[in-house]
């Protein structure tokens, strides 16, 4: 048990969530579904994803990736890293999809940016404060990452790290054993492959 086990539900790029864990040969496994046949082979999981709330919830309770995710995260606290959608994911909810519920994993709402003066979707480049500890340890404050969404979270109670849109909203959120990122750090150069790095450290991977 010494790899990372990333979740694949059909609505994310991970061939480059690949690249990015093996540029610092992070050992990890594609996992696709759930057959009921629980594993105990993972040190932590990362939920990438892109498109939409509701889309990506009903793969996620058809594929049974939801039971498994319940497991591992909510019983054997096992850490999780949701990136960009799968960020969202971890929510109770979404102002996109309206009824569908999220794996709540973090309680609150994710929003949408207001369209009275912003460009929605946000995309491209954007700043990130935060401390420089846990999954920013060693990661440049005020960095530029690349951003790409036209929802936000409205919990500020467990945000780590905040940029500015309009308004100032969470780029980063920690909840216990749970961990989070808005922006893209697999596409945001090699600040952004800090990222898995740090959460590679903080689920326990020996690198010996």
């Amino acid at each position: 048990m010494n790899k990372i086990g990333v979740i694949n539900y059909g609505l994310s790029n991970l061939t480059s969530i690949s690249n990015a864990l093996e540029f610092h040969q992070i050992p990890y496994k594609i996992i696709n579904h759930y057959d009921g046949n629980f594993d105990n082979d993972y040190l932590g999981f990362i939920l990438p994803g892109v498109g939409s709330f509701g889309s990506a919830m009903q793969i996620i309770k058809q594929s049974s990736l939801q039971e498994y995710l319940n497991l591992n995260i909510n019983i054997l606290n096992k850490p999780i890293l949701g990136i960009c959608l799968g960020m969202q994911l971890l929510f109770d909810k979404s102002e996109e999809s309206e009824g569908e519920e999220g794996l709540g994993f973090i309680p609150g709402k994710i929003v949408r940016f207001s369209e009275d003066c912003l460009k929605i979707p946000h995309v491209g480049w954007n700043n990130v404060t935060h401390d420089n500890q846990g999954l920013f340890d060693g990661v440049k404050n005020k960095n530029d990452f690349y951003f790409d969404h036209s929802y936000y979270s409205e919990n500020h109670s467990c945000s780590i790290a905040k940029s500015t849109y309009g308004i100032e909203f969470t780029s980063s959120i920690q909840y216990k054993n749970i961990f989070g990122v808005q922006f893209h750090p697999e596409r945001s150069q090699i600040e952004g492959l800090k990222i898995f790095l740090n959460f590679a450290k903080i689920c326990g991977v020996n690198f010996a």
